[in-house]
């Protein structure tokens, strides 16, 4: 019995995928009072055949001075390379 699960865990192991995931800040202010944040999360996945999957997010934050003019965009990418 202890050998049949020992047997399925390594199995289970094996198909595993790596996954990695960075995330970067970047802030600034114009010479005006605007801040600037933009923050980049890439999450890349590497399966057991040496397949690549990158995921990119970035979210822009731009606030002018004053109140409630604050404004967020998105964008979004994903590569992806195949072995054969």
């Amino acid at each position: 019995m202890m050998v049949a699960i020992a047997v399925a865990t390594l199995g289970l192991a094996a198909c595993e995928e790596q996954k990695t995931k960075t995330e970067n800040t970047q802030k600034s202010e114009t010479s005006s009072g605007t801040s600037i944040e933009k923050q980049t999360t890439t999450e890349t996945t590497k399966d057991s055949d040496g397949n690549v999957n990158r995921e990119v997010k970035t979210e822009t934050t731009v606030d002018p001075k004053g109140l409630m003019n604050k404004e967020t965009t998105t964008q979004e990418s994903t590569d992806s390379q195949k072995t054969d």
